[in-house]
């Protein structure tokens, strides 16, 4: 019985594996989620610059501080 299961299973994936790469598809695929991974690391990137800003601006001593002191 396990064989059978898998014997299914690996005709499964070859007929997949087919129909993917015959119509192309694979690389659809493909290109959208590497389009999906720049997406997301240029969103991380640009959300650390932002609070890097935040941290500086924090960090240094305002003028307003400095007169009450």
């Amino acid at each position: 019985m396990p064989k059978l299961a898998t014997s299914i299973g690996a005709l499964a994936q070859q007929a997949l594996d087919e129909v993917m790469l015959s119509n192309d598809k694979l690389f659809v695929v493909l290109a959208v989620v590497l389009i999906i991974w720049a997406g997301f690391i240029v969103y991380v990137y640009a959300l650390d610059r932002k609070l890097n800003q935040l941290e500086k601006a924090l960090a240094e001593p305002s003028p307003a501080d400095s007169a009450s002191a």
